[in-house]
């Protein structure tokens, strides 16, 4: 009996290989201080987070978004680099992040408030405005922390708009229509490739 008991704990305990290679595959999940304050950094630790869930490495997510491991480090590491990605892989990052292609944009710094035409001052109470009607939200609300009001807009902004397409509600009308959006999304994507 004790031997048996002795000898399923010592299976049960994770080897000192198995130990490396799970600190060796959160490791490369962390976002450097200098990778945080880069464009499109919020893209980046969402892309990593869900890998990391996933339990997959940096080369299979690469494969996942239909992309190099080269590119992906490429872009992770350089400077700007985010707001170069083009269009197809956009839309492969929304599908493996399960997030609408414009949430994509926003988070990789492709897409700015001005871009949908409101004065940043009157876009800042439209914000807060509804932001504090999320908050008021009784199945939502309580899980609104009170640090968003104080959050990026870009940000704030993704947070509204996901609810809007959870809820159907329009908390934060646009000037622009769809086409315009798509106008603008070509006209950049054309003006980065001069």
């Amino acid at each position: 009996m004790f031997t048996v008991t002795h000898m399923m704990s010592k299976k049960a305990r994770p080897t000192k290989s198995s130990r490396l290679r799970k600190q060796q595959q959160s490791s490369w999940a962390v976002l450097t201080p200098e990778e945080l304050v880069q464009p499109g950094a919020a893209l980046i630790a969402l892309l990593l987070e869900k890998a990391h869930t996933r339990r997959i490495g940096m080369q299979e997510l690469a494969k996942d978004l239909g992309i190099t491991y080269g590119y992906f480090t490429w872009i992770r590491r350089r400077k700007e680099a985010v707001l170069k990605i083009g269009d197809e892989v956009i839309e492969r990052i929304a599908e493996f992040l399960e997030l609408p292609k414009v949430a994509v944009m926003l988070l990789a710094g492709q897409l700015k408030l001005a871009d949908f035409d409101q004065k940043p001052e009157n876009l800042k109470t439209n914000l807060e405005n509804a932001l504090r009607f999320i908050q008021g939200d009784p199945k939502i609300g309580p899980y609104v922390p009170a640090t968003i009001f104080a959050a990026d807009s870009a940000l704030q902004l993704l947070v509204v708009s996901l609810y809007e397409m959870a809820t159907d509600r329009v908390l934060i009308a646009s000037k622009k229509t769809p086409e315009e959006i798509a106008a603008l999304h070509k006209e950049f994507f054309a003006g980065s490739n001069e």
